[in-house]
């Protein structure tokens, strides 16, 4: 029966060409030396600048190892260009509600998968900025993955 090992053969060579790419971005700089999460995926870009158009979403996927047991944590972003830091207004307020793989309290040691969103509206207008993705652990007050990456907001592709 060679037809369902061909069949077999073509899927597996499909699937395996299909691979999401990670996006190449940097340690923050706004709150010290805090590590990068081990994968980051900024849909639409592997390597900045990001470019988004006005009143699109910005689709963000990470894995990071958890450094300690973390019962509580808040995503939390910035924009930031030469003269000016903004707060970034995220899609969830926990980011617990952004795992994928497991649910919190994560224990020390744990592989996590986490997804965030950032809705880029028409407040924007076209800029260009660095955008600085935060986790923190409510309990110890501390942020304990960060990256940077530049992004571009535009009217249209």
């Amino acid at each position: 029966m060679a037809f369902p090992k061909i069949v077999f053969a073509v899927i597996y060579v499909f699937s395996s060409s299909i691979s999401v790419q990670a996006t190449t971005v940097t340690p923050c700089t706004a709150v010290g030396d805090i590590p990068l999460p081990d994968n980051v995926e900024i849909e639409n870009c592997v390597e900045p600048p990001c470019i988004f158009p006005i009143n699109s979403t910005i689709n963000i996927a990470m894995n990071f190892t958890s450094p300690r047991r973390l019962d509580r944590i808040v995503p939390q972003a910035i924009g930031e260009t030469s003269n000016l830091v903004i707060s970034l207004p995220l899609e969830q307020e926990d980011a617990c509600d952004g795992i994928v793989n497991t649910e919190c309290p994560l224990e020390a040691g744990q592989d996590v998968e986490y997804k965030s969103q950032l809705s880029v509206s028409s407040d924007f207008g076209e800029i260009q900025f660095a955008l600085e993705f935060f986790l923190l652990d409510v309990d110890e007050d501390s942020f304990f993955e960060c990256f940077r990456a530049d992004m571009q907001i535009v009217q249209t592709y």
